[in-house]
C-alpha cells in the first residue's frame, strides 16, 4: 500500500505483533514528526510486561518510512476548529493537520475513536483505514485487538457521522 499515514497505536501494535518490519517492506509508510520522535518510543510486551524500545529514526534513515512535514502552526489551527470535547494526542493532531493540508492521497490508519471522529469532521472519512484493512491490502493477515478491526473502525465512522449530523460543527478557523 502507498501513502499510509500511521498513528502511534498502529505502529506499536505492529511491533507487538512482530509484523512491523514486514509492513515497512510491503507499504509506503509516513509518520508525523511527533509520532516519530515523541510517541512511538517504547511499548510493554503483552506477554511479559517487559519494556521494548523502538527506534523509528533507524527506519527513517534507512528509507523504510518517511516523515510527514507539517507547518508548526497547523496542529494549533486545526485544534482551534474542533469541538472542545474532542481530545487528541499531539501525534494524532499533527497527523490530521498534515492530512488536511496534504496533496498526496494519504490513508490515515488509527485505532482511536476521537481521531476517526476528526476525520469525519474534516470530511475525510474516506481517507481513514483500519489496521485490519491496511494489513489485508498489504498482503498481511493477523489477529488484531478489537480497536484495530474494520468492524470497529466502521462503527467509529457511523457514530461520528450520526453525531455530526445532529450537533457537532467545526468552529471557524482563525484568520
Amino acid at each position: 500500500m502507498r501513502f499510509l499515514l500511521l498513528d502511534t497505536n498502529v505502529i506499536i501494535h505492529a511491533h507487538e505483533l512482530e509484523i512491523w518490519q514486514e509492513l515497512t517492506k510491503r507499504s509506503e509508510i509516513t509518520v508525523a514528526g511527533t509520532v516519530l520522535r515523541d510517541e512511538s518510543l517504547y511499548y510493554y510486551r503483552p506477554d511479559t510486561g517487559a519494556k521494548v524500545y523502538l527506534n523509528l529514526e533507524d527506519d527513517l534513515r534507512a528509507g523504510r518510512i518517511r516523515e510527514l512535514t507539517v507547518p508548526a502552526d497547523s496542529p494549533r489551527e486545526l485544534s482551534a476548529t474542533l469541538p472542545r470535547t474532542i481530545k487528541l494526542d499531539a501525534g494524532e493532531l499533527e497527523s490530521l493537520a498534515g492530512l488536511a493540508r496534504a496533496t498526496e492521497p494519504y490513508h490515515f490508519c488509527t485505532g482511536d475513536a476521537p481521531a476517526v471522529r476528526v476525520l469525519v469532521l474534516l470530511g475525510r472519512a474516506e481517507q481513514g483505514i483500519s489496521m485490519e484493512k491496511m494489513l489485508e491490502k498489504s498482503g498481511l493477515r493477523h489477529k488484531l485487538d478489537a480497536q484495530f478491526t474494520e468492524a470497529r473502525f466502521r462503527e467509529y465512522v457511523r457514530h461520528a457521522r450520526a453525531e455530526c449530523a445532529q450537533t457537532v460543527k467545526l468552529r471557524p478557523q482563525p484568520k
